[in-house]
């Protein structure tokens, strides 16, 4: 599969989708209140989080949005460490050029660094 952007689109949102479900809602509010504002401290919880799900490749520190990245691009035919890096410089390519992408791709960025009070 080709990463138009239509379907750097869709993955981003189905990325999002995942990101709200229950299960990486948890996850990601685990991490919050232990990082205790600290932007360094929150980037190493929840970069070291692992599911135990062996229908995905598991590495010890595979980071919650790159796994919900990979569940939604392994879904669209792309699985593999490689597609996730494929897919994350497309999206860098067209996020300048197509607003919808560049909202998404915020909007999952704010997940990684969340204000800071």
């Amino acid at each position: 599969m080709e990463l138009t952007r239509d379907n750097v689109r869709n993955i981003l949102s189905e990325t999002l989708k995942l990101l709200s479900t229950p299960e990486y809602q948890t996850q990601l509010e685990k991490s919050r209140p232990t990082a205790q504002n600290d932007a360094v401290t929150l980037l190493q919880i929840v970069g070291s989080y692992m599911k135990n799900d062996q229908s995905v490749i598991q590495f010890q520190t595979l980071p919650i949005i790159s796994r919900a990245q990979q569940q939604a691009l392994s879904a669209s035919g792309l699985p593999g460490q490689q597609a996730i890096l494929d897919f994350n410089l497309k999206v860098r390519q067209y996020e300048q050029q197509d607003p919808q992408i560049g909202q998404m791709s915020s909007e999952i960025r704010s997940y990684i660094l969340p204000a800071l009070q």
